[in-house]
């Protein structure tokens, strides 16, 4: 008998990537197709493996008064702020375009979510003309060749009219192969029957169309484009709970397995497992203010704090 080594525990737990132990995987199973990520906490870093430059033109800027997940978003005022990234190319294979938004105005006429410059790419427009819904214009460069929606327009308009102003409103845009589906809420809100892929564009834009015109008024958060999958289908889709996974955002597994082997002198081998459960901490830590609360000190008197205690579990 004898205690383990380190290195043994190491390789045991698979705390190296070594066979004997559980490993932790990140938590987007997609996560290397994943092309542009802008969780937009405090800066407007692209958090994918594409590394796309971002920047911020007008008054855009990150702001922590409102966010859906994390530390913050991006507000533009509705009067030409954008953002201007380089933009994965989208023009084979299945890909998913995707972002939390809100704007302050739902009665503001045309308000762009997001677009690829210059124009006739792809945009996702809200309240076109004032008619209180979305719009999906796709095209290949030279027109918006691929949207058109059997009635003499371009354009192919969503369904849903049920707006309100500072509410935050999950929007896929998703092609598959065969058609362009697009989502509100996780609800299919329109759907374009069109196998021909949209042409390929060097940059995109948040909150602004293609040839510089119909500003967003409000918040965009976690922006999300994936390439080679089409992350949603059917008629519904589960909106995502939390900020879109990065790659430091790993998935913890609900057991370990750990395998003791012996083996004597006669080649004998016996093993043995023990399951390790991992449980979720959820309790929150406990701090007790020291001294009296409140506290009343003279003017011109000096104040010295007397601190409090923090405990976890």
């Amino acid at each position: 008998d004898r205690a383990l080594t380190s290195a043994e525990v190491t390789t045991i737990y698979g705390l190296d990537g070594g066979a004997g132990g559980a490993q932790l995987k990140p938590a987007d199973a997609n996560w290397s197709d994943v092309k542009l990520l802008l969780p937009l906490d405090s800066d407007l870093t692209d958090a994918s493996t594409g590394g796309h430059t971002v920047v911020a033109h007008g008054n855009a800027a990150i702001t922590t008064s409102e966010k859906k997940f994390g530390a913050g978003s991006v507000y533009f005022d509705g009067i030409g702020d954008y953002l201007q990234s380089s933009a994965p190319d989208l023009s084979s294979g299945s890909w998913t375009i995707e972002c939390w938004w809100r704007t302050d105005d739902i009665s503001k006429h045309s308000q762009t979510i997001m677009a690829g410059t210059p124009d006739f790419y792809w945009g996702i427009l809200f309240n076109h003309q004032g008619n209180g819904k979305l719009l999906v214009d796709l095209g290949q460069g030279s027109g918006w060749n691929l949207s058109a929606d059997g009635n003499g327009n371009e354009y192919t308009m969503g369904t849903n009219t049920s707006w309100a102003n500072n509410t935050w409103y999950h929007t896929a845009l998703v092609f598959d192969g065969s058609e362009y589906r697009l989502y509100v809420n996780g609800a299919l809100d329109a759907t374009i029957s069109n196998s021909a892929s949209i042409g390929s564009t060097a940059t995109m834009r948040v909150g602004l169309w293609g040839q510089g015109s119909m500003p967003l008024k409000g918040h965009v958060d976690d922006v999300r484009i994936t390439s080679g999958v089409a992350r949603y289908s059917g008629n519904t889709h589960t909106v995502p709970t939390e900020a879109h996974p990065t790659a430091a955002t790993l998935q913890s597994p609900s057991a370990y397995t750990v395998t003791y082997t012996a083996t004597d002198a006669a080649s004998n081998e016996a093993t043995a497992t023990r399951t390790v459960n991992v449980i979720a901490d959820t309790t929150a830590p406990v701090i007790t203010v020291l001294g009296d609360n409140p506290v009343s000190v003279a003017v011109g008197a000096t104040y010295t704090d007397a601190g409090a205690t923090a405990v976890d579990n």
